[in-house]
């Protein structure tokens, strides 16, 4: 009985660290100096037309994004998982698919008005991604419960910030919040909750972090990147690496619940 009250306690403690964290966070972002959008943002080192597309390498690099969306699509669909799991995938999976969508109509003609429509489904993906971490690690109905409303405040965000921008005050902190919390969030989940038998899918976990961290460094370097490889920019090559890490949440999908035949 002590164990189990031990237990219990301990389990409460790590779920109470991270609503405190989260909190402080929340807390924390409010009180730094509101962030604008810089117009410096839309000017991509990459912007030849080809095929008459505008910004061609940064509009058709979103591909990869489509492909893997339709891949995880099809995988939740042609599966026997738990129906919440199910919707949570597919909410995640359709994010990736609106992503290639909206980040390619972006990079037509990149403005501020274009970016909310790249925002808006790698919100949906920050957030579903951080809900089924919360599923698989910690508690099922609580991811569940928590999807709409992590949704909501995503998308809020991105709300958040174009009205400010057309306010002529643009406040991205919101948004940096959403976008930047869960990388640091996540890992102290999979590290508070590490349990052998639930731990299925690990190294996929490490790998889409991994390469989401790969793909910032790759949008931070575009210039440079553009000016000594010549063929492609580093934010093509951001796109490009951004969609590995989400093949890898497929991957994980796959892992944690397609049983391989004979099982």
């Amino acid at each position: 009985m002590r164990m189990n009250l031990s237990l219990v306690s301990n389990r409460n403690t790590k779920i109470f660290l991270l609503i405190f964290l989260t909190v402080i966070a929340i807390v924390g972002i409010a009180f730094v100096p509101r962030i604008p959008q810089q117009q410096s943002f839309h000017h991509f080192a990459d912007q030849r037309n080809l095929y008459a597309i505008p910004g061609c390498l940064n509009v058709v690099s979103n591909a990869g994004f489509m492909l893997v969306g339709l891949a995880g699509i099809i995988s939740a669909l042609a599966n026997h998982v738990n129906a919440r799991l199910r919707l949570m995938y597919l909410v995640l999976f359709t994010g990736i698919l609106l992503t290639a969508c909206g980040s390619g109509y972006y990079h037509w003609a990149p403005d501020n008005n274009r970016l909310v429509y790249d925002r808006l489904p790698m919100v949906i993906v920050f957030m579903a991604f951080l809900a089924i971490v919360i599923a698989e690690w910690i508690n099922l109905t609580a991811g569940y419960r928590l999807l709409p409303l992590l949704l909501t405040a995503g998308i809020l965000s991105v709300i958040w910030w174009q009205h400010t921008e057309n306010a002529g005050n643009g406040d991205l902190r919101f948004y940096m919040l959403v976008q930047f919390y869960p990388m640091i969030l996540i890992p102290l989940i999979l590290l508070l909750f590490y349990k052998q038998s639930r731990n299925v899918g690990l190294l996929q976990m490490g790998y889409i972090i991994a390469w989401y961290i790969v793909a910032k460094i790759l949008e931070r370097y575009d210039d440079l990147l553009f000016h000594k490889i010549k063929l492609i920019s580093g934010h093509s090559l951001k796109h490009i690496a951004a969609a590995v890490a989400t093949w890898y949440m497929v991957t994980f999908f796959r892992i944690r619940h397609i049983k391989s035949p004979g099982n």
